[in-house]
């Protein structure tokens, strides 16, 4: 069954931005601060860009591993009407065995080890085709070194936001005695919503990218696995 979990990364961030907006005042025509709409704004383009390319290498990914669980089916038919010398054989042959470019490149570094060893009696070796198609491939199409990272720079995000809501507070806060600071409270409360709602979509988005990610990641070595 094909997984489509890594799609709800698409959900959660639309519906994280119009919570945003909605408590921004947009809607309703109540936007109280501009500055703070418009970092808020900033932050979460920067994260959704950082998603969105995610969500490709997710895609490709699915495509990818979906390939190897149909083959190994296809594999498992073959099998039971050809014998296994001549099934090994015929798939030397083949050369649209995978439409992916990185599976399709893999596999065919196979067929070249498989038909060194090939003579008029059989083959003297083999050569093992988790050499090539392995959890190594796996991570390099899904963008482990990429993916891996993702968390950590969403929550670093929300950690500079934090910081930066709240320079944007004091900057502008002053005042000597209880009128004058009254009169800055104003600012100083915008600068740190900026804050709280950096911080909190920064963390949500790294805790709920982590749980798919770990999810995404076991579904294609399992399927890997099988093939």
């Amino acid at each position: 069954m094909k997984s489509n979990r890594h799609f709800l990364l698409i959900p959660v961030y639309i519906g994280t931005v119009i919570f945003i907006l909605i408590i921004n005042g947009v809607f309703t025509g109540e936007v109280t601060s501009i500055s703070n709409l418009a970092i808020n704004l900033g932050f979460l383009v920067v994260m959704g860009i950082l998603l969105g390319i995610s969500l490709v290498s997710f895609i490709r990914l699915s495509h990818c591993t979906e390939e190897l669980l149909y083959q190994a089916k296809q594999l498992k038919k073959e099998h039971e009407n050809m014998d296994e010398k001549e099934l090994c054989l015929d798939y030397l042959k083949r050369q649209d065995v995978f439409a992916d470019e990185d599976l399709k490149e893999a596999f065919s570094k196979y067929q070249l080890c498989m038909k060194k060893y090939y003579t008029k009696r059989g083959f003297k070796n083999i050569c093992d085709i988790e050499d090539y198609i392995n959890e190594d491939l796996i991570d390099r199409i899904g963008k482990n070194f990429y993916n891996s990272n993702i968390p950590g720079t969403l929550t670093g995000l929300g950690i500079l936001g934090t910081f930066l809501g709240l320079s944007m507070g004091l900057a502008t806060f002053s005042g000597e005695d209880m009128i004058t600071i009254s009169d800055n409270m104003g600012p100083l409360l915008d600068g740190m919503k900026v804050a709280f709602h950096t911080s909190v979509y920064g963390i949500f988005f790294s805790l709920v990218f982590s749980f798919l990610y770990r999810a995404i990641m076991s579904d294609a070595y399992t399927k890997l696995e099988y093939f």
